[in-house]
Formats: C-alpha cells, structure tokens, sequence
C-alpha cells in the first residue's frame, strides 16, 4: 500500500501529514508551512549524521554485551559485561553514558537487565 507523498524541502512527505500541517497545526502559530518544513529538514540534515554515529555506538556496545553471553545459557556474565563496557578502548562513550566509568558496577548491569527484561 503506497502513501501519495509531496515534495516539501526535499523531504517526501505523506500528503495526510502535510495536509494535517497545512490545515490545522500551522496556522494561528505565525510559523508558514514552508518556513517548517525548511527548518525540518535543515535540522535531519545535520543531526542525521549525528543519530547514525550513535546507532553505530550502540550497535558495537550491544555486540560486546552479546559476545559476552555463553550460547548454551541465558544466563549473562555481569562482570564480564561490565569489563567489556569499562575496559574499551574509547572510554569516552562510557563517561558520556555513566560520567564516570566507575559507576559502572555489576549491580548496575544487573538492574539494567532487570529493567529491560521485564
């Protein structure tokens, strides 16, 4: 099932969402329709790059924390988790998650997964 689409700054936009836009969010807020999508579109030009960067992080971090697992269990090595996160090459990331990678504890880990799992 394809949606019509229109042409809005470069964007491909589904008609609906255009129209919904055109007719009942923009006016009355002294911002045009055009001036949005413009503004839209400057802004997933510059921070696309941005989100790709860190779904790549993500991505390599989540591959560190499944390696960690032993196939034949569902059980995870928390410690082991923990020095993978810790001891990485690029500390940073961690320190930008956590502000201090000795923050991140096997009880940290723990209640992650107890978070996540649910």
């Amino acid at each position: 099932m394809s949606q019509a689409r229109t042409l809005r700054s470069g964007l491909a936009v589904a008609a609906e969402l255009d129209a919904l836009l055109s007719e009942a969010v923009a006016p009355g807020t002294g911002v045009s329709v055009e001036t949005f999508w413009s503004g839209f579109a400057s802004t997933l030009a510059s921070l696309g790059p941005v989100n790709r960067a860190l779904l790549a992080k993500r991505d390599e971090l989540q591959a560190k924390i499944d390696s960690t697992q032993q196939p034949s269990s569902m059980l995870l090595d928390t410690a082991s988790v923990t020095a993978s996160l810790v001891i990485e090459k690029d500390e940073s990331s961690v320190r930008n998650v956590y502000g201090d990678p000795a923050k991140v504890t096997p009880e940290l880990v723990d209640r992650y997964l107890e978070l996540t799992l649910r």
